[in-house]
């Protein structure tokens, strides 16, 4: 039996769970899932009533924030697993009024432990029901605790049933310490899992003491710890077609059903690894965990899968678990889901991508029905995007804001900072920048966050961190040895003696004042006629202006799309428009769009910041050709 407990995204079918059972089957193994994170959320609002009923948005809310407060892990925090103390329960709540947790949700985080043990003991009925032989627990994110609760009363229950781990949370010494500090869990899978677990289950069920399958840890004869080596990375043509059933079987029968189905999004994986990160690991990022090796499946293989499990299950959004798009795919997979769509697929799909887009991709991307992307942006200082090892410029990322908003693509994305060698100035320049940016879409902002496997973890004396241990909230959790949290966790604390001092008053508070979330931020749009094109400017902030720009202007406005070089739009101006137009009139001219927030310039280039209210590729002069040399702006 695969179990995924509480916190998956509830509104999401587990891909792990689907892959896993499926991978399975193929191997001649019988096994069932159960998403008893479904079956919370039902547990929660049936205990609840009145104005302090919980609610499906009460489960989205800590999901979505938990893995940085611990809060879902906090809330499985029951006996016999552990039983904390109250001064201890203050002392996490303390702690979650400190990040500035709703009091609201605190309160129905405890409403929803009280429901726990109940919960776990319906949960131990229904897998014991089946009389598994092993009962396999996909962890990721907040969902160790849970989980680990639900293991130790099943092997409270039943001890000859054999629990295994897998997931994110039990890679490298995570699982390790996992087992070590667990005894009810047998066994624990670290990294992939498809070629792992059927080989494991094989030798489990052969009675083989001491498996060895790569990937696996478990106990010796005389109860140390055994680490087999790395198992082998899998091929992305080897992943299967994820079983999704069990989940739409126990949401069509859910209480809840009516809350979740307008946002039930069917999950599909193309691609693992991260092409860029292999070749510049981002210094932040410890996504990928311990194989950041790329792998992206056949694109008629992912295309198919589209198509089927839309039909299969009636749903046409979708969210790809990538954590960066197939470049390939711009000529391949994408092509395919747009000839889909004009046959009249109504496919929603979201990607996570690189930020230094050209504006064919973005053009591919709403094509082929992706219409949300997260790109990466991070910063606005090209300077902190470069100490990120982005590859890419503050230029490439607003560019990527305006070509999205032009072909109406949601972008989510985040403003990050606290970052070794930033400067007060960087963040100064960026605020400046903001004023000239709010009719595109707004970032969070969040302080640098330490995870294992970044570079920043693996080797913070080259970057001047001192890692300070696991964030505050395992220790309440967990209530292990420190040593043992130090390998358990996956966040930590840290100190960077060199931004000592360093006040980032109201940050985020700032950023949302002056660039607010939805329509608050106003518009910035142009349309083209003929001659001529006109700026209606309604940003927030700014003085309401219609401009209309003729001729030369015009033409330099129209090649500033992607960004270009003094050189280059003087060019495009005696081209198109003035062929007698000088450089010093072109520079002239420059300045005072830059002045007006009309356009943005970095390093020498020139970004125009206007959306336009139809996008072309690209201008070309016989579109242009009756521009008229008139006065550069006329008011």
């Amino acid at each position: 039996m695969l179990v995924s407990m509480p916190w998956a995204v509830i509104y999401l079918p587990s891909i792990q769970l689907g892959t896993l059972e499926s991978v399975l089957h193929g191997a001649g193994v019988t096994t069932t899932s159960r998403s008893y994170y479904l079956d919370f959320v039902e547990a929660t609002v049936d205990a609840t009533a009145g104005a302090a009923r919980i609610t499906v948005d009460d489960h989205i809310a800590i999901t979505e924030s938990s893995w940085l407060t611990g809060m879902g892990d906090w809330i499985f925090c029951v006996p016999p697993l552990r039983d904390p103390s109250a001064a201890d329960t203050e002392a996490y709540e303390a702690h979650l009024t400190e990040k500035k947790v709703d009091q609201r949700l605190i309160g129905v985080a405890r409403e929803m432990r009280r429901a726990v043990p109940a919960f776990i003991e319906r949960c131990v009925a229904d897998v014991l029901a089946w009389e598994p032989a092993i009962v396999g627990f996909t962890s990721t994110f907040s969902q160790n605790v849970a989980s680990l609760v639900l293991a130790q009363a099943l092997k409270a229950r039943r001890p000859d049933i054999t629990i295994v781990f897998g997931g994110a949370n039990c890679d490298d010494s995570m699982g390790l310490e996992l087992i070590a500090s667990f005894p009810f869990v047998d066994y624990v899978v670290r990294g992939e899992a498809e070629y792992a677990l059927p080989a494991l289950v094989r030798e489990i069920g052969d009675g083989v003491a001491q498996p060895s399958t790569g990937g696996v840890c478990y106990r010796g004869p005389d109860g140390a710890i055994v680490a087999n080596g790395a198992g082998e990375a899998v091929r992305m043509d080897d992943v299967p077609l994820p079983v999704y059933e069990e989940y739409f079987t126990r949401l069509a029968a859910s209480r809840v059903r009516g809350d979740l189905n307008p946002l039930v999004t069917i999950p599909v994986e193309t691609a693992r690894g991260c092409w860029w990160g292999a070749k510049h690991h981002c210094t932040f990022c410890g996504l990928n965990g311990s194989n950041m090796s790329f792998r992206s499946k056949n694109p008629h293989q992912a295309a198919n899968e589209f198509a089927t499990l839309s039909e299969r299950h009636q749903y046409t959004t979708f969210q790809t678990v990538d954590n960066i798009l197939d470049l390939s795919y711009f000529k391949t997979l994408l092509p395919a889901l747009a000839q889909a769509r004009e046959q009249g697929d109504d496919y929603r799909i979201f990607y996570e991508t690189k930020a230094n887009l050209r504006k064919e991709h973005l053009k591919g991307l709403a094509d082929a029905g992706i219409y949300w992307i997260q790109p990466g942006i991070e910063s606005l200082s090209s300077h902190v995007l470069a100490l990120m090892n982005k590859g890419s410029t503050a230029l490439q990322n607003i560019r990527l804001l305006k070509w999205s908003r032009e072909y109406k693509l949601a972008v989510s994305w985040n403003l990050l900072y606290g970052f070794p060698g930033e400067t007060p100035e960087d963040y100064d320049a960026i605020f400046d920048l903001i004023p000239s940016l709010t009719h595109l879409e707004p970032p969070g902002m969040f302080r640098l966050l330490l995870e294992r496997f970044s570079p920043y973890f693996t080797a913070p004396e080259r970057y001047g961190i001192d890692v300070l241990g696991p964030s505050q909230w395992y220790r309440h959790v967990y209530g292990l040895p420190a040593e043992s949290l130090m390998r358990l966790a996956y966040d930590f604390e840290y100190d960077v003696p060199s931004l000592a001092g360093r006040s980032y008053p109201n940050v985020q508070q700032r950023l949302q004042t002056m660039w607010p979330k939805g329509s608050g931020g106003g518009t910035f749009r142009y349309a083209r006629g003929p001659g001529f094109i006109k700026l209606r400017d309604r940003r927030t902030g700014t003085p309401a202006r219609d401009v209309t720009l003729r001729g030369a202007s015009a033409a330099v406005y129209l090649a500033a799309d992607a960004g270009a070089t003094v050189a280059e739009l003087v060019a495009s101006a005696r081209r198109d428009a003035d062929p007698h137009v000088s450089a010093a009139e072109i520079e002239e001219l420059l300045h005072d769009l830059v002045a007006r927030r009309y356009m943005y310039e970095e390093g020498g280039k020139y970004l125009a910041l206007a959306v336009a209210d139809r996008p072309v590729l690209a201008y070309q002069p016989s579109a242009s050709a009756h521009l008229r040399t008139e006065a550069a702006l006329a008011t």
